[in-house]
């Protein structure tokens, strides 16, 4: 229910003759929606209120009205795309959710690289979805260095695809410039390994870890160009889902699966659930962390 007090006021800024109204709330919701499939809830009006604020400011518009305007009907969205920088969220670290990975490195790995063999294989494929300024992606790439003998001895090299929608974040991973922060849950024989010092408390990726991983500016509304990037063995689509509706997560989810090749697996994040969402997946339960495998037995009956 909208907050009654919020009804009966329009939003100003202080200082500022710059208007957003309720309605006003509910057109540009409605427009990011459809455009990204990310939902802002009546919750997050005042967050939503600020960045549109400051993008009227900073672009001079004189009013809401003018901004939107000029948001939907340009026709190189280049200012979607900056308004997308603005409003999500880019915080994360390396080797987030450490369970997870070393979940994934014990048990997934091991068991996709028997697929692969069994099939005769040379490849394997991941997909990070929401890569953000890179670390997921890079964390990958690390524990798949680390296997790297066994991979070779077996013939395996691995492809890693990231995308994300802000581009000035896809934009940090390519750099690949980190702060000591974002190490708050790395191992140091990761950093002495894959990083160099390139300035007080800022640390450079290795160029070979940088060529290992294929950045896209990814727009998950656009299912037809998140379908174009093939099919994957693993996807990563960790705190991504919390953006978005059920509507939205339904057709996602359902476009993962039919993504993922026979036996392969979805992370979500340790927060979110697939429970009314999808009943395709099987849900596994590792040490610690929970996955959803994507059965060969259930894609046959398909």
């Amino acid at each position: 229910m909208v907050n009654s007090k919020f009804s009966r006021r329009k939003i100003v800024e202080e200082k500022d003759d710059v208007e957003f109204k309720l309605e006003e709330f509910y057109t540009i919701r409605d427009f990011i929606y459809s455009k990204s499939g990310i939902y802002f809830k009546e919750n997050k009006i005042e967050l939503l209120r600020n960045r549109i604020i400051k993008k009227i400011k900073d672009n001079s518009f004189n009013s809401f009205k003018e901004y939107y305007y000029y948001l939907k009907y340009n026709s190189d969205e280049k200012e979607f795309k900056l308004l997308m920088d603005a409003i999500t969220i880019n915080e994360t670290k390396f080797f987030r959710n450490n369970i997870l990975m070393s979940n994934f490195e014990a048990v997934i790995l091991p068991e996709i690289l028997k697929e692969k063999e069994i099939n005769r294989e040379k490849y394997i494929k991941i997909l990070s979805v929401g890569c953000s300024t890179g670390e997921e992606p890079y964390t990958i790439a690390m524990i798949l260095e680390e296997n790297k003998d066994i991979l070779m001895e077996k013939g395996i090299s691995y492809k890693i695809v990231a995308g994300d929608i802000s581009s000035k974040a896809l934009n940090s991973a390519k750099e690949g410039i980190y702060k000591t922060t974002q190490f708050r849950a790395t191992k140091d024989k990761y950093i002495k390994k894959y990083f160099k010092v390139i300035g007080e408390g800022k640390y450079e990726i290795d160029f070979s870890l940088k060529s290992k991983i294929d950045f896209n500016y990814l727009n998950l509304a656009d299912l037809n160009s998140l379908k174009s990037l093939g099919n994957f063995d693993i996807i990563f689509c960790r705190n991504v889902m919390i953006y978005f509706d059920n509507d939205f997560k339904t057709k996602l989810i359902k476009q993962f699966y039919e993504m993922l090749n026979e036996n392969g697996y979805l992370f979500i994040g340790y927060s979110e659930s697939l429970f009314s969402i999808n009943n395709d997946f099987k849900l596994k339960q590792l040490n610690g962390s929970i996955v959803y495998k994507k059965e060969a037995e259930k894609c046959q009956k398909y």
